[in-house]
């Protein structure tokens, strides 16, 4: 369930790059992946042999992105117009502070803040030509930006009460945009994983 997997998942898939899925428990790392990979960290990508710069392991969903569009460039995930580079870039940032609030005095001010982040989303997406925030295909920023919001869209609505997606109408069209393409739907994973990765 963490939205930087994901992230990488879909990735891949956009990109159909062959490749094998392994999931790792964190609280119970097995022992071939701490052997094969010591610094134990999600996600990682495992290049094998057969590759100009040789086998390799690759962690952080930025690194691997970035990596992946460049040996795969087609098809491309590249920004469409680049003004939309910075979109929704505090949202997930301002989530977790409000979702981890553990004091009642500073709950209404973390509401708002996040509030006001999905408020410009949501204007920008209104006014945007096209699905998604590049336009009429799926670009880099959506493939991050995607997985974070929905994250914030189920724990949100589950510990806060909050329905993010009945409010929001423009990011709930680009949300299910994503979930209704058969290209991506071996991506995701219930919500009930979310609920449960962000309790207390």
């Amino acid at each position: 369930d963490c939205p930087f997997s994901h992230r990488v998942l879909l990735t891949i898939t956009l990109k159909k790059i062959p490749h094998q899925v392994k999931l790792i428990d964190l609280k119970n790392k097995p022992a071939w992946f701490v052997d094969a990979f010591p610094k134990a960290e999600v996600p990682v990508v495992h290049f094998p042999e057969g590759r100009k710069e040789g086998p390799e392991w690759v962690s952080g969903s930025d690194t691997i992105c970035d990596v992946l569009e460049k040996e795969y460039p087609e098809p491309s995930l590249r920004l469409a117009q680049g003004k939309e580079a910075e979109v929704g870039s505090k949202i997930f940032g301002s989530f977790v502070k409000f979702v981890t609030n553990a004091d009642p005095g500073k709950e209404a001010e973390l509401k708002d803040a996040l509030l006001a982040e999905i408020k410009s989303l949501d204007a920008y997406l209104r006014e945007n030509e096209g699905d998604y925030l590049g336009g009429a295909r799926v670009c880099s920023v959506d493939v991050a930006l995607y997985p974070k919001v929905k994250h914030v869209c189920v724990a949100a609505e589950h510990y806060k009460e909050l329905q993010l997606r009945k409010t929001f109408s423009a990011m709930d069209a680009w949300m299910k945009a994503f979930e209704e393409s058969v290209e991506t739907e071996d991506t995701y994973y219930p919500d009930e994983f979310i609920v449960e990765g962000w309790g207390p």
